[in-house]
């Protein structure tokens, strides 16, 4: 028993060195002995050792294999992620938009509640405010995504400029 453990031992050693290291790197790394032992292995059972070697390349083509076909699955999955993500951001955008087109109107309708001349409203880019106004041209613009309702931002935004207006400043 102890003999065939030392001979796979020393097939293994040989095996490893014949695929990965040149006698030159076995001696440089100081070893010793090995390239004898080596030898001997290869003639002795040269055709095991090429058979270890077709079979480590075929284990080597199929792992590469494998990995390939991992990755092609991971960006069809991706692929599809990306479009889902697609379709559902149109979805919210045309939500939005009616729900805009309906908020506005309602804007509007508050807006000439309180019977300003020259004051006009539009949904935009409010630099983190709710909604703010421009006093001097009497436009206020609203959030898109607001979280207070309607009748208190117009109602704070037109406050400003009726304020501008009351204290004799005029459009121009």
């Amino acid at each position: 028993m102890k003999m065939k453990r030392t001979l796979l031992i020393t097939g293994t050693l040989a095996l490893i060195l014949a695929l990965a290291a040149t006698p030159a790197i076995a001696r440089s790394a100081g070893v010793s002995g090995l390239q004898t032992v080596t030898a001997k292995v290869a003639t002795a059972d040269n055709q095991t050792a090429k058979e270890a070697v077709k079979s480590a390349q075929a284990w080597g083509k199929a792992d590469a294999a494998r990995k390939a076909a991992e990755a092609e699955a991971a960006r069809v999955a991706a692929e599809q992620a990306a479009a889902q993500q697609v379709a559902q951001q149109k979805v919210v955008e045309e939500q939005a938009a009616q729900v805009a087109a309906n908020e506005e109107g309602d804007a509007w309708a508050i807006l000439a509640s309180y019977g300003l001349d020259g004051v006009s409203l539009s949904f935009g880019e409010t630099y983190g405010y709710e909604a703010i106004s421009y006093y001097k041209s009497g436009y206020i613009v609203i959030n898109p995504n607001h979280t207070t309702s309607l009748s208190t931002l117009i109602a704070h935004e037109v406050n400003h400029i009726i304020a501008w207006r009351q204290s004799g400043r005029t459009t121009e």
